[in-house]
């Protein structure tokens, strides 16, 4: 059975028309499936660790960890076990 695709983030489903900017607090506890957007998207992490799988490589995430997205990037962020990831994207 070929593996699904991963999931694309689209422009309607985060932005409103009049102003193409958000801001998010997220709490992620279980890990984040490979996802990509059609978006930059910029992450800066308050607290928590894990890692982030960007375009198949993994990158140990904390406290003060921050990265930023292009249209072409797969990721996904893995919370360490017990650890909640606190980020404003």
């Amino acid at each position: 059975m070929p593996a699904r695709p991963p999931d694309r983030l689209t422009n309607e489903q985060y932005f409103h028309s009049s102003f193409p900017l958000r801001i998010f607090r997220q709490s992620i506890r279980q890990p984040v499936e490979l996802h990509w957007h059609e978006f930059y998207e910029l992450t800066l992490v308050l607290e928590g660790s894990g890692i982030h799988v960007l375009n198949g490589a993994g990158y140990p995430l904390g406290k003060g960890s921050l990265f930023l997205l292009t249209p072409a990037d797969f990721h996904q962020l893995v919370p360490d076990t017990g650890s909640t990831l606190e980020v404003y994207n």
